[in-house]
């Protein structure tokens, strides 16, 4: 009975985990990204190789060979951040590692898109095919490389800052939380505009990008783009999308249209907007379905109070720890009330069977428990003189006093540093789990 009383309640908790997918931009890509997975997981091997033999029609290379390079050339592994080879790579690596999350028994109830990972997510949702999707990405990077070379500039600042010093050839590409603005425009001006903001003390740094992506300067291609989306077959999505563009969950209408993705390529990615939206609708849990930990660090920033817990993504590490990696991002939604399918998890693993002790448990409680639970213990266990509890007591009062104290100091340095409300932040999670980048890290450091 209470065994199955155990299930049931854990049948509710996994109803009430609304699940979120969110997927990253162009960015976060770096060389062998999955490569992990593609050598252990058949469903995420499954997905790399039908997409490349796709592309393979609108490509002159094979995506796996700019995914996974054999030699350690650095002009090989570099070509990862070219826009024409970056899109198509972080679209198949997006929509194998959602596939292979949705094999596991992870059924997303809201899915949300950076840029070029709203393509993952339209697809996911059925607007467009799996061939239209591939389609579209490989000509969209295609046409965007040939565009003139720009630069963008990540700035930790809030837009009405910005606007008062951004130069009448810039734009912003990105509001990816209140206080971070990435801004794209031509080389000289992003250079001069983070001059004039280093000189303010507002924290900023150039990104590693060949173009000016969300700008002005994307205009002359689109004309040709849709063109290519004239020849699309839309539909309806079959799950809610939180769009970038509008910030809102979006219309059925709208992203069946072709303007709506020619906008796309040209507006602000309103990605702050669109985490206050997914927030809104009460989602407990996200998972970052692609490269890094950007867009997951993004909205733990922006929690101010909300339940809710994003895990991170791919990182760039030993090949052989992604598996692991992933299973711990996957532990922490499962003690947060997510229950996945195990036995797909391991199904395509060996395991060994252990024969267990036949005799019957001692259970005799083992846990240690905290200071003040033991403090608390030794008062009712033994008499101890009324002096010496009182002085423990003012002892105990004083210490939890003066931690109170450092950690109201330590919480007024970060939301100065970072602009976020932390008054509500759960104080055991890590800083970077509650949105922190190294970028401000170091910034609080100094």
């Amino acid at each position: 009975m209470q065994t199955e009383t155990a299930y049931k309640q854990q049948e509710v908790l996994v109803q009430q985990a609304q699940l979120a997918f969110i997927f990253p931009g162009q960015g976060a890509q770096f060389s062998r990204m999955g490569k992990g997975l593609y050598a252990d997981e058949p469903v995420f091997k499954e997905a790399i190789d039908h997409c490349a033999n796709i592309l393979s029609n609108y490509m002159e290379v094979d995506i796996r060979n700019i995914l996974y390079p054999i030699a350690e050339d650095p002009i090989v592994l570099e070509k990862i951040h070219l826009t024409q080879y970056a899109q198509p790579a972080i679209f198949i690596v997006e929509y194998a590692l959602a596939k292979l999350c949705q094999s596991w028994g992870f059924e997303p109830n809201y899915f949300l898109g950076h840029s070029i990972g709203e393509y993952v997510a339209a697809h996911l949702a059925g607007v467009f095919s799996l061939e239209d999707a591939l389609m579209l990405i490989a000509n969209r990077g295609q046409l965007m490389s040939e565009m003139p070379n720009g630069s963008m500039l990540a700035v930790k600042t809030d837009k009405q800052t910005i606007v008062q010093h951004l130069p009448k050839d810039c734009s912003i590409a990105a509001i990816n939380s209140p206080k971070s603005i990435v801004v794209a425009g031509p080389l000289e001006s992003i250079h001069q505009l983070s001059a004039t903001l280093s000189q303010l003390e507002i924290p900023n740094s150039i990104l590693k990008t060949s173009h000016a992506f969300h700008s002005a300067m994307m205009e002359p291609m689109l004309d040709a783009f849709q063109a290519k989306l004239e020849k699309v077959q839309f539909y309806p999505p079959s799950m809610p999308i939180i769009s970038t563009l509008t910030g809102e969950i979006v219309e059925a209408s709208l992203l069946c249209q072709p303007q709506y993705w020619v906008k796309q390529i040209r507006s602000t990615v309103v990605f702050s907007d669109a985490v206050e939206t997914l927030l809104n609708t009460g989602v407990g849990l996200a998972m970052e379905i692609g490269p890094g930990n950007v867009t997951s660090k993004l909205l733990m920033q922006q929690l101010q109070g909300k339940d809710c817990f994003c895990s991170g993504g791919l990182v760039a590490q030993d090949e052989k720890l992604e598996r692991v990696t992933l299973l711990q991002n996957i532990g922490q939604l499962w003690i947060r009330g997510y229950e996945p399918n195990w036995n797909h998890i391991f199904d395509t693993h060996q395991r060994i069977h252990l024969d267990l002790p036949t005799y019957v448990f001692n259970r005799k409680r083992f846990w240690l428990d905290p200071i003040i639970s033991k403090n608390i213990s030794a008062q009712v266990d033994q008499p101890i003189p009324p002096t010496v509890a009182i002085s423990n007591t003012t002892d105990l009062i004083e210490e939890l006093s003066e931690r109170d104290s450092l950690m109201q100091q330590l919480k007024d340095v970060l939301e100065q540093a970072s602009g976020l409300e932390l008054a509500s932040a759960n104080e055991s999670l890590r800083l970077l789990e509650l949105g922190f980048d190294s970028l401000l890290l170091t910034q609080v450091a100094i």
